[in-house]
């Protein structure tokens, strides 16, 4: 059985098993969607919250009947969403829950390519992304704001509108979020339909600004590795706040906050175990960013690092939980460092693109052993008990320390995106690209650089053509 409330299913189209037995799968969906569901729910609802979001899903009809106080009263009630809801019931009840201020959304998620779930309600992109931002523009700004804006731009203003358009050309979507004070990016959000804006402030309007620029129809560039940290300082602060709740709040709010972390975790070791198995085996793969092959992929991983047929259909099935990717790691770790022909090779390929001849230098597994033994203790603890607020704050101690060394030894890969491609009167071609922390670069323009998505690249890697790689995640 895996460890936790995000690994408490495994399914087949027909059934699933989870801690309290077998269920029979009555509304179909396909594993990215379960997934997702499983995720959303274990993050943002609690014992506090669930009956009411059970009460909306189901419409008022009295269908879950589980007492507060019973210890299995989560992964009841996830059993009995998974079996009985669509995935589109589901999302509909939270967006409910938000617009009544019952619950809070502190992230962005994708529920399918148009349809978000965010602090401020469901929303769908629209079409015409370019048309629509300058509707708002012109709309929610004075005309002698956007004068002054475009005379400072050496923009002519004798057509307002057009002058506009070529300013939302010429400056990044984000850019005009100056232009609008908090009242007016309310009204905005607003005519969007959007809710739960009252604790919209400073701190937290470009939040808002990304979530209107996605009802617009723009690709918000998605935050991936570098969110951790913030994550790891997020978890801290909140469990500091727990001390004043009764025992049982307490250790649903301690499970729920912890169980996040422990699976933005389990992403960031998956995301640097495909990352460094394209970069070992780039040339055997003959990887190409724009046509990344998933399958052949895994059936590399399954037959270079000899794993067995259970790893391996949890591999193709997406069920590995954290325990086997760090496994893996392991496995490519030792694998690098072997003596055959083709361990010689991935070596030499790690050197080549990353400057690193070991996988993960000093950083040690005993640590990442810790952190997983751990993580199982939030829902198999001893008598169903889980670690105490003074452990759980080693605990982030340890994954903290861990993600440090990552960074400390360059074996976490820098995340970059191409902001603009250029052509300057002598005919030169170069892209402007920028890491997650807003540091700017230009590059000469090459096809091997992604100009579509973000992308991957060593910490320590240049953009020389002999040893240059760029990884777009599609795990």
């Amino acid at each position: 059985m895996n460890e936790d409330v995000g690994d408490y299913f495994f399914s087949n189209k027909d059934y699933f098993v989870s801690p309290i037995g077998i269920f029979e799968i009555r509304k179909k969906k396909d594993w990215n969607s379960e997934y997702l569901i499983i995720v959303v729910i274990s993050e943002y609802i609690d014992t506090s919250t669930i009956h009411e979001f059970m009460n909306v899903i189901a419409e008022g009809k009295q269908e879950f009947k589980i007492s507060k106080s019973d210890p299995e009263i989560m992964p009841k009630a996830l059993q009995h969403i998974l079996a009985n809801y669509s995935d589109e019931e589901v999302f509909n009840a939270f967006g409910e829950l938000i617009t009544n201020g019952k619950i809070t959304v502190s992230s962005v998620i994708e529920i399918d390519t148009d349809r978000f779930l965010t602090p401020f309600g469901i929303v769908e992109s629209r079409e015409d992304p370019l048309d629509n931002l300058v509707e708002i523009v012109v709309k929610h700004t004075g005309d002698a704001t956007l004068q002054t804006e475009l005379k400072h731009h050496g923009i002519p203003s004798e057509n307002l509108r057009q002058g506009v358009l070529e300013l939302c050309l010429r400056e990044s979507p984000r850019y005009f979020e100056r232009l609008f004070g908090i009242d007016r990016m309310k009204d905005i959000a607003r005519d969007f339909n959007m809710v739960a804006l009252d604790n919209v402030t400073l701190h937290n309007i470009r939040e808002l600004w990304d979530v209107i620029l996605r009802i617009m129809g723009f690709d918000v560039p998605s935050v991936l590795i570098a969110d951790f940290p913030k994550q790891v300082k997020e978890t801290r602060t909140e469990i500091s706040k727990l001390d004043v709740l009764g025992s049982m709040e307490k250790e649903s709010r301690l499970t729920g906050l912890m169980i996040r972390l422990f699976l933005k975790f389990e992403r960031m070791i998956r995301d640097l175990f495909y990352f460094h198995a394209i970069v070992v085996w780039n040339e055997e793969l003959e990887y190409e960013y724009d046509e990344p092959d998933l399958e052949q992929v895994n059936e590399h991983i399954v037959d270079e690092l000899e794993l067995d047929d259970n790893l391996e259909v949890k591999l193709e099935n997406k069920r590995l939980t954290l325990g086997d990717w760090i496994g893996l790691l392991r496995r490519l770790c030792k694998y690098v460092q072997g003596s055959s022909t083709e361990s010689k090779n991935a070596k030499s390929d790690l050197k080549k693109y990353t400057g690193r001849t070991e996988l993960l230098g000093s950083c040690s597994f005993d640590l990442l052993n810790k952190i997983t033994t751990s993580r199982n203790q939030y829902s198999h603890g001893k008598d169903g008990s889980i670690p105490s607020l003074t452990d759980s704050k080693e605990i982030i101690s340890d994954v903290e320390r861990l993600y440090d060394c990552f960074v400390k030894n360059g074996i976490m890969p820098i995340i970059m995106r191409v902001l603009s491609e250029i052509r300057n009167e002598f005919g030169l071609e170069y892209f402007e690209i920028t890491d997650e922390n807003e540091q700017r670069r230009r590059i000469q323009k090459s096809d091997d650089i992604p100009t579509k998505s973000s992308f991957m690249i060593p910490a320590y890697g240049d953009f020389a053509p002999e040893s240059f790689i760029a990884v777009v995640p599609f795990w």
